[in-house]
C-alpha cells in the first residue's frame, strides 16, 4: 500500500460489481445457469476468463465454449436477464465499503463508479445499499465508450471528475478491470485475497478486502485533506 500513500489523489474511481457490490456470486450463478440451459458445464478457467467481462462479450464468450458461436446475442439477453432476477432477491455492500467511502467522503475528494454492466443495473444496485450518493459521475459503456478491458470507462470518469488519470485511482477486484485502469493511466487498487504474480507486478498496491488495515489507512490518508 505505499505506493498509493506517497501523493493523495485528487479523484478515487471504482469497480462496481464485486468491488463496491458483493454481487459477482450473482453474475457467476447465472453465468452457470446459461450455461445449463446450453448443457455446458462450467469450467474454473472460463469463468476466471470472463469475471468482470461485458455481458454482451461474455454472453459470446458462453456460446463460443458450447459451439453454439451464433447465439452470443441470446445468451447475452439471457445472462442479463438471469442477473436481474437473482439480483432483485437481495443486494448487499461488500464488507468495509461504507465505511471506506464515508471516510473518503472526508476529504471531499470526487468519486466515480466505472463499471461494465448497464446503467439501470449499476444505479439501482448502488441504490440497493444506501450509497449512490457518494459519487459524482457513473460512467458504463456506450456510444463511443468501449468496454473494459479497453481504458474507455476509466478515461471518461476522469474527465468527468475534472482531473487527469494520472492523478486518480483506480479501485479493482479482477485483474482485466485493473488492467483496463492501469491503460487508461490511472494508479491501481486491486482488491482481491489472492492475486497472481502477474495481478501483484502490474497493479500498484493490492488489499484483501476494504476492511482490511491497509484499505482503512489507504482511506484515511486519502480523506484526510492535512
Amino acid at each position: 500500500m505505499r505506493n498509493l500513500m506517497q501523493e493523495r489523489p485528487r479523484a478515487v474511481v471504482f469497480d462496481c460489481d464485486g468491488t463496491l457490490l458483493d454481487t459477482e456470486h450473482l453474475w457467476q450463478a447465472a453465468r452457470e445457469d446459461v450455461l445449463a440451459r446450453l448443457g455446458a458445464a462450467p469450467s474454473r478457467d472460463l469463468l476466471d476468463e470472463v469475471k468482470g467481462m461485458h455481458y454482451e462479450e461474455c454472453g459470446r464468450r458462453l456460446a463460443e465454449h458450447t459451439g453454439r458461436p451464433d447465439q452470443g446475442a441470446r445468451c447475452a439477453r439471457a445472462l442479463l436477464e438471469r442477473y436481474e432476477e437473482r439480483a432483485r432477491e437481495g443486494t448487499r455492500a461488500m464488507p468495509g465499503a461504507v465505511s471506506l467511502l464515508r471516510t473518503l467522503d472526508n476529504g471531499r475528494i470526487p468519486l466515480a463508479v466505472a463499471s461494465n454492466c448497464p446503467v439501470k443495473v449499476v444505479s439501482s444496485g448502488l441504490e440497493a445499499v444506501r450509497i449512490a450518493a457518494h459519487f459524482d459521475a457513473l460512467v458504463v459503456p456506450g456510444e463511443g465508450i468501449r468496454p473494459k478491458p479497453a481504458p474507455d470507462v476509466y478515461l471518461q470518469a476522469v474527465r468527468r471528475l475534472g482531473t487527469q488519470a494520472r492523478h486518480a485511482v483506480a479501485v479493482e477486484d479482477s485483474e482485466a478491470g485493473a488492467a483496463a485502469a492501469k491503460e487508461a493511466g490511472l494508479r491501481v487498487l486491486l482488491v482481491t485475497p489472492d492475486p497472481t504474480e502477474q495481478g501483484r507486478r502490474f497493479v500498484d498496491a493490492w488489499t484483501p478486502s476494504l476492511e482490511s488495515p491497509e484499505a482503512r489507512r489507504w482511506a484515511i490518508f486519502v480523506g484526510n485533506p492535512g
